[in-house]
């Protein structure tokens, strides 16, 4: 009996425990790969959070250092920042950086006036 007289018997949350895992890899053999793709192109936010907490400790230590610490969600956003002006401005890459910035920053300008104006 345990220390709650009205309590579940000891080890009911060993049990529990053990059938979840049993049945998770169940599962996880029958549909993984196919979920991790699925997971990775509906919601690559999900994908990288997911594969961020399943790293080990110095994996995502490396991680972070290589992308100056932000959060996978934040480089996700980055990532996507960089193929809308790859995308807007094919040349990015043989112009100025001042430049490609000057050109980023005109056009969140518009895209503002434009949320303002109400355009």
């Amino acid at each position: 009996m345990s220390g709650n007289p009205a309590g579940k018997p000891p080890g009911t949350r060993h049990a529990f425990s053990q059938g979840f895992i049993r049945d998770f890899a169940l599962v996880w053999q029958e549909e993984g790969l196919e979920a991790v793709r699925k997971v990775a192109r509906k919601s690559p936010e999900s994908f990288v959070a997911i594969a961020a907490k399943v790293c080990p400790a110095d994996v995502r230590i490396s991680i972070e250092q290589s992308t100056g610490g932000l959060s996978p969600e934040d480089w996700m956003l980055v990532q996507q920042v960089v193929q809308a002006v790859k995308a807007a401005l094919p040349d990015a890459a043989d112009r100025n950086p001042t430049e490609v910035f000057q050109f980023v920053l005109d056009a969140l300008r518009q895209a503002d006036a434009k949320t303002i104006n109400g355009e």
